[in-house]
């Protein structure tokens, strides 16, 4: 990695938890702090990760991710557990109201692992007789949740 961005890391790291403690420390909230993507924005994207367990499309969260973020992830909001928890019924309102508040708030957006082992509903390894699918039948269910939730936000 380039010196100059290492270091550059290194100084944001360090102004995060500097704007972030101090904020707590002397009760203030973290809106009166300068943004931190505006403070750097000649350099990179400042950037956070967007749960949709929680409630950011509104409240004290959004805010601050507005005013201090211009890039997020969508942390788990398009794997399997959240969208496709049965075969073939997908919920894509959750991850449809998150995109819609970073296109409203000109926020970037990067993409996240679509399938992972940890957000997996069991009925995309084990078929209805309880036994393991096979391989073809486990990447055909993969294929077809990949290409719904990236044909949708591409």
């Amino acid at each position: 990695m380039h010196k100059n961005l290492l270091q550059i890391l290194k100084l944001t790291c360090v102004a995060i938890l500097f704007f972030t403690m101090t904020a707590s420390l002397s009760g203030k909230s973290t809106m009166a702090l300068p943004s931190l993507h505006e403070t750097y924005s000649k350099h990179f994207l400042v950037g956070t990760c967007y749960s949709h367990n929680k409630q950011y499309v509104s409240g004290k969260d959004n805010e601050i991710i507005k005013k201090h973020f211009n890039v997020f992830t969508p942390e788990n909001a398009m794997k399997f557990s959240s969208t496709q928890r049965k075969e073939g019924r997908f919920s894509l309102g959750k991850v449809d109201e998150m995109l819609q508040f970073a296109f409203d708030n000109d926020i970037a957006v990067v993409g996240h692992t679509l399938v992972w082992n940890n957000q997996v509903p069991d009925w995309v390894f084990v078929g209805p007789d309880g036994e393991d699918v096979s391989r073809e039948l486990a990447l055909k269910r993969m294929r077809a949740h990949i290409e719904k939730v990236m044909g949708r936000y591409k």
